[in-house]
């Protein structure tokens, strides 16, 4: 919906492998008396569009799939040169802490922050390097809840990589843990 007021897109689709998801968006769409767009149920590894797409956005997928690059790479293939993406993560790496780290790690805990992937903005920028995408602009991800980038797919390759120190992410985690302490939680 924000596709279409932002964009001007008049025809969208997605991919989505969950036949329940596509069920509530089709729904959602219904509520908002908006005509859904053309819903296919795949994964995106092996969904290939018959016309390239213009507009692609990848929201809070990187963090929770198996093989991240796959899906970077299947977006590539079925987004237009020069066309545009708009990447949502959940940015947890060289960032304030907003919650405590237990969070990230109870397996008990039904609080939905269980990922097997953790972003810092040069990882996530770095993955759509690999793939020709270049980075046009980002919101304020160190004072907001979740990291947003918009890409263009420029089929630039020979793009220069920044990557976090090291020593720096271990410190963050350490200092995570323990300000996290001060949760009355603490295990």
């Amino acid at each position: 919906m924000k596709a279409k007021k932002y964009f001007n897109v008049k025809n969208y689709s997605g991919v989505e492998h969950s036949e329940r998801n596509i069920f509530f968006i089709k729904k959602k769409f219904r509520r908002e008396k908006t005509k859904p767009p053309k819903l296919y149920q795949s994964n995106i590894e092996n969904f290939l569009l018959k016309e390239k797409a213009d507009i692609g956005i990848l929201t809070w997928t990187l963090c929770n799939c198996s093989e991240p690059l796959k899906i970077v790479e299947a977006i590539s293939k079925n987004l237009k040169k020069n066309g545009y993406l708009i990447v949502a993560e959940s940015s947890r790496i060289m960032v304030p802490f907003k919650k405590p780290i237990y969070n990230c790690f109870d397996p008990k805990s039904d609080n939905g922050h269980t990922h097997p992937w953790h972003w810092s903005y040069n990882s996530l920028n770095n993955i759509f390097k690999l793939y020709g995408f270049k980075l046009i602009k980002s919101n304020r991800y160190w004072d907001e809840n979740d990291l947003v980038l918009l890409f263009k797919n420029s089929k630039k390759f020979n793009q220069k990589f920044k990557f976090d120190n090291h020593l720096k992410v271990i410190d963050f985690f350490k200092r995570w843990k323990k300000e996290s302490r001060n949760y009355n939680f603490y295990r």
